[in-house]
């Protein structure tokens, strides 16, 4: 069956929200409870020092990430996937910057439980890396034939690789890039892959 990498910010969790309470704990009322990301780095919000101090506080806020809200829609889309599928490979490889309290595969695999994320009749694992830059090379040697990710440079980075197939999940952050494949929802991303396995599968049985 099917190996697949599921980016966890931006497409399951939304990072935005532990933005405003790291912002708010810093500044009072500086964002409303709605403000969302147009920008990668932000600087259509932040300064270059304010944006540093954001990252200070989220680094020493205890397990910042279980406190992330979750793209709804996203999340009932993973979940419906793994209940109807069996034997893939599913990995969540996260780009996440280590937090006061638990490390960072810890708070995300309890992040996914906490969602009723469960992997029934598949292996589902988190890899933390340091650098998204890095995801690439875990992809080529775990054999990774499909991604989701909302970082522009890393679909191309991965969509280079034989055989991968990188989606872009549609942000306001990412309007402007211009990958092989965009989607506007995780159901589409899901439907391609549980088409193609069906279709693999009745090549081999028909062979």
């Amino acid at each position: 069956m099917a190996s697949i990498a599921i980016d966890c910010d931006g497409v399951l969790a939304k990072f935005e929200s532990g933005v405003v309470s790291a912002a708010n704990h810093l500044w009072p009322g500086r964002l409303p409870a709605d403000w969302y990301m147009k920008t990668w780095d932000m600087e259509d919000t932040f300064t270059p020092a304010e944006f540093k101090q954001v990252w200070a506080e989220i680094k020493r806020t205890q397990n910042f990430w279980l406190s992330l809200a979750a793209y709804s829609d996203s999340v009932c889309a993973f979940e419906r996937f793994l209940i109807a599928s069996h034997d893939h490979d599913v990995w969540i490889v996260t780009s996440r910057a280590e937090t006061a309290g638990m490390t960072v595969a810890k708070q995300t695999d309890l992040w996914l439980r906490c969602c009723g994320i469960r992997q029934h009749h598949n292996y589902l694992a988190v890899v933390p890396v340091a650098d998204s830059k890095k995801k690439v090379d875990i992809y080529a040697a775990v054999g990774i034939e499909w991604s989701v990710d909302d970082k522009p440079s890393t679909v191309l980075a991965c969509d280079a690789l034989p055989g991968h197939r990188a989606y872009l999940l549609s942000r306001p952050w990412n309007a402007e890039a211009q990958p092989k494949r965009r989607i506007a929802s995780l159901s589409r991303f899901f439907d391609d892959i549980t088409i193609a396995t069906r279709r693999d599968a009745r090549g081999v049985h028909g062979s």
